[in-house]
């Protein structure tokens, strides 16, 4: 189940705050997984110019495996290429004992 909500700031809405949470289900677990986890996240986003948007957010999550956790501070920028090409690429940083040091994300949307 996933839940995502969008606030826009100001008259001219190039700021945004965002906010997603999803709680999932795992049937099949192992006994050393989570039979059900969670991951929320909060954000800001903001148009720089009419194809570039930055984005920085929060991030916490269970993971799959039992006492392990993971929280993320994340800095990404989308860019708008054509009406129907957009690159994402971003970074996070680990805060805390049991999350991920450091991940990179890179993504391609293309609508047909």
């Amino acid at each position: 189940m996933r839940l995502m909500a969008t606030k826009f700031l100001g008259a001219s809405g190039t700021s945004r705050v965002h906010v997603n949470a999803a709680w999932l289900w795992n049937d099949d677990h192992y006994p050393d997984e989570r039979d059900h986890r969670y991951l929320v996240a909060a954000g800001f986003s903001h148009w720089f110019e009419p194809s570039t948007v930055v984005i920085v957010s929060y991030l916490r999550e269970q993971e799959i495996e039992k006492d392990q956790t993971n929280q993320m501070i994340e800095l990404g920028i989308r860019q708008l290429f054509q009406p129907a090409t957009i690159l994402s690429i971003g970074t996070g940083i680990g805060v805390g004992n049991t999350s991920t040091d450091l991940r990179v994300t890179l993504g391609l949307q293309y609508v047909f």
